[in-house]
Parts: C-alpha cells; structure tokens; sequence
C-alpha cells in the first residue's frame, strides 16, 4: 500500500472476547486507546490483513431450526429441530423421529433432493427461520396440499459459505450495486475448512480501501453470512488484524486546464517579445533622429 506520509502505518489486532461494546453476535465495538487522525491534505487507507476463525457454524442453527406443517382438516403444526452439526442422514432420522407416524422424510442418492410423504394431504407452511432452504424446498413453503412433496432444488448441509466483515461507523470509498444500501464491506472471504477446523486467512493483496473519514476512534465489526445474518460463532472466538496505512491526497488537474494554461503562457511569451522588438525600433529610430538633427546643425 502507498505511504508517502512521514505517518508509519499501524496494525491494530483484535480478538472478538476484547470487545468495548457488544449490540449482537458478530456486532462488536472496539474503542482505540488513541484516536487516530490525519491533517486535511491526508487520507487513511485500511485493508484486512488476517482472519482466524474455527468453523463452528452449526448445520442447523437459531436461524433455520423450525419445520411447519398443516394435516388436511387441522391446524398448522411447528416442530423445532435441535441445533448441531448434521449430515443429510443424520437430518433425516432426526426430522422422521420427531414426525414419527405423521411425515416421512427420505432423500435421493443420485439426485441430492429431498422427499416428504404422509398418508394425508398436508401442506408445508411458510414461517421464520425454517429449515427448507437447507432440505431443498423453497423459503415459502408449498402452496397447495398434496400426499407427497419432493424438493425442487438440492439440498445443502454446509449452513454458513461466506462470511463477510463490515464496519458501518466509517466510509469506504467504493461502489455498490444501485438501490442497494451502503454496507461498507471490508472483505468477503469463502469457508473452506470443514466443522471444527481452523482457517487462516492471509490477505496477499495490496489493495486497500480509502476512507473519508480523517479521524478514526472506535471500529464497529459485523460478520454477516452469505444470506447477510450475523455469523454465529457459538461462543468460540475469532482473531483479525487490520493495517492503517497513509498518504497525501492526490489533485487532479483536468487537461483543459493545463492546454489553456499552455496558451495563456504562449500568449504572455509573444507578448513579451512584441514589446521587446518595438522597444528596440524606438531607441534605434531615436538614435537616427539625433544623428539626422546633429547633420542639419553642421550645414
């Protein structure tokens, strides 16, 4: 990163059980035990260099725990889903010996979607933090009652894919899609360790992003997932280093302004000569003058 200031760049390390403010999971507070600041013809850039975490991100969660249903003639029915980590035949046993005699679940080897049948017509609810998504079903539910209802796309037990480290109390200097609110993303990095492993990020690329703030006191730190939710770590911590670098504002000077500039000083350098050459013409034709007087005086 460029650092063409006498200001040395600084890492700041954090550690997720040090926060100052906690408002939710993966939304922490740290404060600095100094503020950092820059004059006004100076600009703070920041990049993510580090990120340790343990994939902790159980397959079924807060955020996808519940199975609604309602029997033809009866009312809606919730059954909540124990949170852990589950392959998909582990799901199955499960969600078959909480619905036992009423829904049997099953799964296709070849195809990777799931089926639900009864021996009555029934209908999948739609309701908050459901766990179709992870079966193949879609988020809504099914619309109509039917005997037998089979997931229209795969299923997937890997809950949490990305994760995505904001800090929405500074402005990032980038740009994001139209209409889409300002989130101020860091950095979005791909889980790829598998339940209970650690993953080490190093970030080798020099990019970093340019802040218009020029005074920086405390940073906000939310780690979202892929479906934009906090991240729940489940009480295991995380470690991030971010570095602060800095450097003089550039100015750009549009070409309009360096050509008129240009024919401004060409014009100033004509000038000058002008009156240089019409200068000399004066004394020449003074000195004739004098000497044509001096001749007439002599006759």
């Amino acid at each position: 990163m460029s650092n063409d200031t006498p200001l040395q760049p600084i890492t700041i390390f954090l550690k997720s059980s040090n926060y100052t403010s906690k408002y939710g999971e993966s939304n922490l507070s740290f404060e600095l035990n100094q503020p950092i600041m820059v004059q006004p013809n100076m600009e703070i850039l920041m990049k993510l260099d580090t990120f340790q975490f343990t994939n902790v991100f159980y397959t079924v969660s807060a955020y996808n725990q519940y199975f609604y249903y309602t029997i033809s003639g009866g009312s809606m029915q919730t059954i909540t889903i124990p949170n852990g980590f589950f392959n998909i035949d582990d799901l199955i046993v499960i969600l078959n010996s909480l619905l036992s005699g009423v829904l049997v679940f099953s799964w296709d080897y070849y195809k990777y979607t799931t089926t639900i049948t009864s021996t009555s017509n029934f209908i999948i609810n739609d309701g908050l933090n459901n766990v179709y998504n992870l079966l193949g079903f879609n988020d809504n539910g099914t619309s109509t009652y039917a005997t037998s209802f089979t997931s229209p796309k795969l299923f997937n037990t890997m809950n949490v894919q990305q994760l995505k480290i904001l800090i929405p109390n500074i402005n990032l200097q980038s740009i994001e899609k139209k209409y889409d609110k300002k989130d101020n993303i860091l950095y979005a990095l791909r889980v790829n360790v598998g339940a209970g492993e650690i993953q080490n990020f190093y970030n080798n690329n020099d990019f970093a992003y340019t802040l218009s703030e020029n005074t920086l006191s405390f940073l906000n730190i939310q780690i979202l997932d892929q479906n934009d939710r906090f991240v729940l770590f489940n009480g295991i911590e995380w470690f991030m280093a971010l570095n602060i670098s800095f450097r003089y504002k550039k100015q750009l000077i549009p070409a309009h302004y360096l050509t008129t500039q240009y024919e401004v000083n060409n014009d100033y350098e004509y000038t000058a000569e002008q009156t240089i050459e019409d200068e000399q013409k004066r004394n020449l034709n003074a000195v004739l003058d004098e000497i044509i007087y001096r001749n007439h005086l002599l006759k």
